[in-house]
């Protein structure tokens, strides 16, 4: 027994299980400063891009809303001894100025759609009509057309008589991909990219322009896919709140770090989103080389003691 346990390997133990406590211990106190500190410089990074994406969208939805307001208020639309046809003509030369616009229609006070084709499509029913019949302007989550059978964002504002009363509705037409052409290029870190959702979660722009064409909701269908539950749990925090939002989840056994930040024109949802991984690379490589440093730290305290 007193061989088992002479002064030599007592010093040994005693030292070595100090040495590797305090090394432990450091190692576990760097790696929680660095990580800290990674993560909020993250944060921040992720949540000015969003608010910034917010207010470049903004800015478009704006700018083409200042476009349609300028159209209401010209007198040929005013004109109630012009024929619609007359005023569709108008509506046709006027759209050349704005390549984004496919079609330039309006809408009489019944909720009729007429169009340059002789075409009349009821519309009375969809959203965008009612606001800009009520004296908003309004652009609508991507839908399909009645006329075209296309995804298309719809986007409406009144036209005013000399008394202030509304008498029609002017209705612009854009591709339901256009958000997603604006935004594509809009990246984050290595991978990371940017998306829009609707006010119940809808795609409105996405790189991956299917989504939007097929009008994909990721909230819905993780009522029966357990595994996007983590990701549809942030979303929908994300809608639900004015403010701009932080957030990790997992997706298809990832793990992703996202932020997102309300438009104020539609009140739609940017999201920007990217995998941890590759903004913890550095802490990750950090914790590898003081497992190794403090193992060397071990061997050579253990060998110098022995």
């Amino acid at each position: 027994m007193k061989q088992r346990f002479s002064i030599r390997y007592k010093l040994i133990l005693i030292f070595g299980l100090l040495i590797l406590a305090s090394s432990t211990t450091e190692s576990l106190l760097a790696l929680r400063t660095s990580h800290k500190a990674v993560s909020e410089k993250v944060e921040i990074q992720l949540t000015d891009k969003a608010s910034d994406v917010a207010t470049i969208v903004d800015g478009k939805v704006n700018a083409l809303f200042q476009f349609l307001e300028g159209i209401a208020r010209m007198p040929q639309l005013r004109d109630n001894t012009l024929s619609i046809k007359q005023k569709l003509t108008f509506l046709q030369a006027e759209s050349s100025f704005n390549s984004l616009i496919h079609d330039f229609d309006f809408c009489d006070m019944k909720g009729n759609r007429y169009t340059a084709s002789g075409t009349i499509v009821s519309v009375g029913d969809r959203d965008w009509y009612q606001a800009a019949a009520s004296g908003k302007n309004s652009i609508s989550e991507p839908i399909i057309s009645r006329l075209s059978g296309k995804v298309v964002f719809a986007c409406a504002t009144p036209i005013y008589d000399d008394n202030k009363q509304i008498i029609n509705v002017l209705l612009a037409v854009i591709s339901g991909t256009q958000i997603s052409e604006d935004i594509k290029d809009i990246t984050i870190g290595q991978t990371g990219y940017c998306y829009i959702l609707g006010a119940t979660g809808t795609t409105v722009a996405h790189k991956n322009q299917t989504l939007v064409e097929t009008m994909y909701n990721l909230i819905e269908t993780s009522r029966q896919d357990t595994g996007l539950r983590s990701t549809a749990s942030f979303l929908q925090r994300a809608i639900d709140t004015d403010k701009n939002e932080m957030g990790h989840y997992t997706y298809q056994n990832e793990e992703f770090i996202a932020a997102s930040s309300t438009m104020k024109t539609t009140g739609w949802t940017v999201v920007i989103k990217a995998p941890v991984n590759e903004f913890m690379g550095t802490v990750y490589e950090l914790r590898r080389s003081m497992l190794i440093i403090g193992f060397a730290i071990f061997i050579i305290t253990i060998l110098i003691v022995y």
